[in-house]
């Protein structure tokens, strides 16, 4: 197994106050998920485009925290050579990631489960071409901003606080998992599990590119393919 990159050397009482103002920040999208359970009035456009400024805002913050701290973008998980491996790890885990969450979200259902109501519309629907652009766009950008923070930054600053790697997998993809309140209680716990086999293999790699490989491909085929092919 390879380790994840070493704890930051910054004290617990900064690395507490920068991970207070990023769950800040995150609050209420958070909150909001719960509640957003039908989207049909929030046009593509602009949701794709705030999509793409809130995720790179939030990468431009963590990258001023490692500004500031004089780290590298690999204490967050961005080590780039040979990126090709991990690619093909990342491509290689997706089908049974996707089966296995597929399962579990089908047993969740047959036990009960509530799930999204049935008029739950897509977010991002695709309707032609030019939105299947902007949305594989926005596809990169969030595979490439919610690993950095949920995986990269969120491990790093909870094992940096004195968390166990276990309860640090916990904890990140907890939060990870209640930015889908509007899939209902088992796409929650179907996510939780999904961020949770993210940051395994992070651990496991000591690198982001394969969990952003499976993210990408997961959110694409979502809402890039299964639309189009609609």
């Amino acid at each position: 197994m390879i380790a994840l990159p070493a704890p930051s050397s910054v004290d617990r009482r900064r690395q507490r106050a920068e991970l207070g103002v990023v769950l800040l920040l995150l609050a209420p999208s958070l909150a909001l998920s719960f509640f957003a359970v039908r989207q049909e009035t929030l046009p593509f456009w602009p949701l794709a485009i705030s999509t793409i400024l809130q995720d790179t805002g939030l990468v431009a913050l963590i990258a001023y925290f490692l500004w500031r701290s004089a780290d590298a973008p690999s204490a967050v998980g961005w080590r780039v050579p040979p990126p090709w491996r991990d690619a093909l790890i990342g491509i290689a885990l997706f089908g049974p990631m996707t089966l296995s969450a597929s399962l579990l979200d089908a047993g969740l259902t047959h036990l009960g489960v509530p799930g999204p109501p049935s008029d739950q519309a897509t977010p991002l629907a695709v309707h032609n071409a030019p939105e299947a652009v902007m949305a594989t766009v926005v596809v990169v950008v969030i595979a490439i901003a919610e690993e950095t923070l949920f995986r990269g930054y969120l491990l790093r600053r909870l094992t940096g606080m004195g968390w166990s790697v276990p309860m640090a997998v916990l904890g990140s993809s907890l939060i990870f998992s209640l930015g889908h309140g509007y899939e209902g209680v088992t796409g929650v716990i179907t996510v939780a599990y999904v961020g949770a086999f993210f940051a395994s293999v992070y651990v496991w790699r000591g690198s982001l590119v394969a969990p952003a490989t499976m993210h990408f491909l997961q959110d694409f085929v979502a809402i890039v393919i299964v639309q189009l092919l609609r």
